[in-house]
């Protein structure tokens, strides 16, 4: 099978819109480095995750309404440890 050519993985602007997934410890922290040092622009998917979950935001207000305040800590922010050993319970 071939390989398409660059203009057509990039497009006419000749952006690269790359995603860096793996597992705990693979390296994606180092990727994300090494790109931002040449100038790549990032979106920190955890980051954002984080941010509209914080407390009062509407995520937050469903996750506590679905699973109660059993899955918050004192300082009222999600408890994930908790909140994961609930929704992962086999």
């Amino acid at each position: 099978m071939r390989m398409p050519d660059l203009e057509t993985i990039c497009g006419k602007d000749n952006r690269l819109l790359v995603g860096v997934t793996g597992g705990i410890a693979t390296g994606k922290s180092t990727v994300a480095r090494m790109l931002r040092a040449k100038g790549a622009p990032m979106i920190d998917f955890d980051l954002l995750a984080r941010e509209v979950v914080e407390p009062g935001k509407p995520a937050w207000q469903e996750i506590v309404s679905c699973f109660g305040e059993q899955v918050l800590g004192e300082d009222r922010t999600l408890d994930r440890k908790r909140l994961s050993e609930i929704v992962f319970r086999v």
